[in-house]
């Protein structure tokens, strides 16, 4: 029996790619395979599978770049985060690593990612490296044995 999942990942793809377009500024192509980790061919094939389930798109030349949009009636709000802002939440991202592998650990790995989608362009090029720029140590096990 496929995991749930695998099950939806179609829909999670074609929500992830909404998701990249709902930018005021929209997304040119490179950007969507970017953001998404996938080749350009790829996310050629999300945008006409996201034009077939019936999203408002439309593209807009912005010089020799063709930029992606949704309708502004399909639009989601985004979110602007200050630096420090941005730095806190890939702290604590970092601080549930030992939850890996749980239930817990992929819920907040998905909260993450979809604010992350959110960002505006120039707040994720800000932000996409920032869980390899910042490390947390945790500290070490105290051993109390042998002290009293």
């Amino acid at each position: 029996m496929p995991r749930a999942d695998e099950r939806y990942a179609p829909a999670r793809r074609l929500e992830a790619v909404r998701d990249v377009l709902n930018v005021t500024g929209g997304a040119s192509l490179y950007d969507i395979a970017d953001r998404l980790g996938v080749s350009t061919r790829t996310a050629i094939r999300y945008l006409k599978a996201l034009e077939a389930s019936g999203a408002p798109l439309y593209e807009e030349l912005d010089g020799k770049k063709k930029i992606w949009r949704l309708m502004a009636s399909a639009r989601q709000q985004t979110i602007t985060l200050t630096t420090s802002q941005m730095v806190s939440l890939a702290m604590s991202r970092r601080v549930f690593d030992f939850l890996a592998g749980t239930g817990f650990k992929e819920d907040l790995d998905d909260v993450f990612e979809r604010l992350e989608s959110t960002l505006q362009r120039s707040d994720f090029v800000a932000a996409k490296n920032l869980d390899r720029k910042i490390y947390d140590v945790n500290e070490a096990p105290h051993r109390y044995e042998g002290r009293i």
